[in-house]
């Protein structure tokens, strides 16, 4: 369950902790767990054709290890959330005015989810509005994305249904994606999305009024 080859999403994530020395021996035996665990899979499982595109762009190997393997489609799924505290409560605790637009980002502050990509965006439009709203949840940082009184940043909550309940949309910025989690939520709560043309979110289209 990765939106690309596992070893690169790995060394991503531990890039923030690890050396370049660190590093490279991770890479060295998650490349090895790679080849094994694939080589050794008698079937291979994904929620949609969308979510492999990634996997033959990122690793090289991996057509030649999938070409007679049995590949097979089933969509994730979650159970329906239901958000638990109203909206103007929400906006009331974060001090957004109850007329704002509120922008949501939920995940992790990877490249691989956008993290980057939604930060530029932000950017550009708190230069432009005032009435505009950036709630990003998922991690703790030392220092903000962005210094502005509409940018709030929220580490990992337990309680995410809320904060999709509470935005006017959430966005997948992905640059690869697989079928996140945060999306299939989104949807079971209704929040509009806003969401990358790439690997499961493909699968998206034409399938919603949004």
């Amino acid at each position: 369950h990765n939106p690309w080859k596992p070893e690169l999403e790995d060394l991503e994530y531990l890039s923030k902790s690890m050396n370049s020395r660190q590093l490279k021996v991770h890479s060295h035996f998650s490349k090895i767990r790679d080849h094994y665990a694939f080589t050794m899979a008698d079937a291979l499982f994904f929620p949609t054709e969308h979510s492999v595109e990634e996997y033959h762009r990122s690793w090289p190997g991996f057509a030649e290890i999938a070409k007679d393997k049995p590949i097979y489609f089933s969509l994730t799924g979650a159970q329906r959330k239901v958000s638990r505290i109203p909206r103007n409560i929400m906006r009331e605790d974060l001090n957004i005015p109850s007329d704002a637009k509120v922008i949501l980002y939920l995940g992790r502050f990877m490249p691989v989810r956008g993290y980057d990509i939604f930060v530029d965006a932000a950017k550009s439009l708190l230069k432009r509005t005032e009435d505009v709203y950036f709630v990003v949840v998922g991690e703790q940082q030392d220092q903000p994305s962005i210094t502005h009184a509409n940018w709030i940043e929220i580490p990992f909550v337990e309680n995410p249904e809320d904060y999709i309940n509470f935005a006017d949309a959430n966005v997948i910025a992905s640059r690869y994606n697989y079928f996140d989690l945060s999306m299939i939520e989104s949807l079971s709560i209704g929040t509009p999305l806003i969401a990358s043309k790439t690997g499961g979110c493909k699968w998206l289209e034409g399938k919603s009024s949004g």
